[in-house]
């Protein structure tokens, strides 16, 4: 079968622009990495901005859940978070949810999974540095980041449960 000179161009045009597509894209793979941004996340020992409406001071320690009603992993753990917030010691542990979302939706998420907390705060994205939901952080008086979780506990309740309740055994069904 015999092919024109232009055809034979043609598919020779495609195939550089093939080739140099090709090592774009693996240049883009291979290069370094960017680094992550010291500002993202907390560490322990940090210490959680400001809440509004919320008094780090007035109990030993403050469980804040950055939670999102659109979020799987965070449905997906809705009846561990109900059965540690029913089972909390309220005088010595406050509970918060916050979320990006309007309050009435976030509330009305968390009361469709049983999940009893003290304050519900709407912030605006970008006022704490978390980068994504569920993330769970303890503190303690001060603010200070005494413990936290980032995504599916998978197999992690325990170490919230012994941060949060004290030794204590929490049973959830599933």
């Amino acid at each position: 079968m015999s092919h024109s000179r232009f055809d034979v161009l043609l598919n020779a045009l495609l195939a550089v622009a093939c080739l140099a597509v090709t090592a774009a894209s693996v240049k883009r793979l291979v290069a370094e990495p960017q680094q992550a941004s010291p500002q993202a996340g907390y560490a322990i020992g940090d210490v959680l901005p400001s809440i509004p409406g919320v008094n780090y001071g007035d109990r030993e320690q403050t469980l804040v859940m950055f939670l999102s009603s659109n979020c799987r992993y965070c449905t997906e753990s809705a009846p561990f978070y109900s059965a540690l917030t029913a089972r909390r010691d309220a005088a010595s542990v406050r509970i918060v949810a916050v979320g990006t979302e309007p309050q009435e939706a976030l509330s009305s998420y968390l009361e469709d999974h049983s999940v009893r907390t003290d304050n519900v705060v709407t912030v605006t994205p970008g006022t704490f540095r978390v980068r994504g939901t569920p993330t769970l952080v303890l503190v303690n008086r001060k603010g200070e980041v005494h413990a936290l979780w980032r995504g599916a506990l998978r197999g992690r309740e325990g170490e919230v449960e012994a941060a949060v309740l004290g030794p204590q055994d929490v049973r959830v069904e599933r």
